[in-house]
C-alpha cells in the first residue's frame, strides 16, 4: 500500500468519525428531569417477579440464586457466587 493510498483511507475514516460525532447530537432542553422513585424500600426481604441473572460471555451461569435455606428474617436471600 503506497503512501497516498493509504493517507486517502486516513482522511476517509476520520471524516466518517467527524460524520458520527456531529450526528449524533441531542437537544437537552427536551430532556425530563428524572423522577424520585416512590418506592423507599432498599433491603427488603422478598424478591420481586422479574429477578433474574443475565449471564455473558464467559461468566457463571449460576452466579446470582435466590436462596431459601440461609436467610436473616425473611422466606430468602439472594446469594451471589464470586
Amino acid at each position: 500500500m503506497n503512501v497516498k493510498k493509504c493517507f486517502h483511507l486516513v482522511k476517509a475514516v476520520l471524516v466518517i468519525v467527524m460524520i458520527g460525532f456531529t450526528g449524533c447530537e441531542r437537544d437537552i432542553n427536551l430532556l425530563e428531569p428524572a423522577e424520585y422513585p416512590t418506592n423507599p424500600d432498599i433491603f427488603i426481604d422478598g424478591f420481586s417477579g422479574g429477578l433474574d441473572y443475565q449471564a455473558f460471555l464467559n461468566t457463571k451461569l449460576d452466579a446470582i440464586t435466590i436462596d431459601t435455606d440461609d436467610k436473616y428474617a425473611g422466606e430468602s436471600s439472594l446469594r451471589i457466587t464470586v
